[in-house]
């Protein structure tokens, strides 16, 4: 069996996407990925769905995807191991 190109490991007590034996995400560190599943996402806290508003709109009436947008994400080891699996999908069906 060969070795996955993309893994999640751990290093200093932190989570990390590794891809080709580069370093490419780190768990805690910003997500600019606005395309990942909304299951792997944490949950955004209601009390800041209560009280946020979006173009004057409550967020808790917008989309979830427009709300993390707005605000953003950082990185987890269920996120990472997403787009390790991801990755690890596309290369094994090429």
């Amino acid at each position: 069996m060969t070795e996955p190109l993309a893994e999640v490991r751990l290093s200093c007590g932190r989570w990390f996407l590794q891809v080709a034996g580069f370093a490419l995400a780190m768990q805690g560190d910003r997500c600019r990925e606005g395309k990942l599943p909304e299951e792997v996402y944490p949950p955004v806290p209601a009390e800041e769905l209560a009280h946020a508003k979006i173009w004057g709109r409550p967020a808790a009436a917008l989309p979830p995807d427009i709300v993390r947008f707005f605000r953003g994400t950082n990185w987890t080891k269920e996120m990472l191991e997403y787009v390790a699996a991801a990755i690890n999908r596309k290369v094994s069906d090429a």
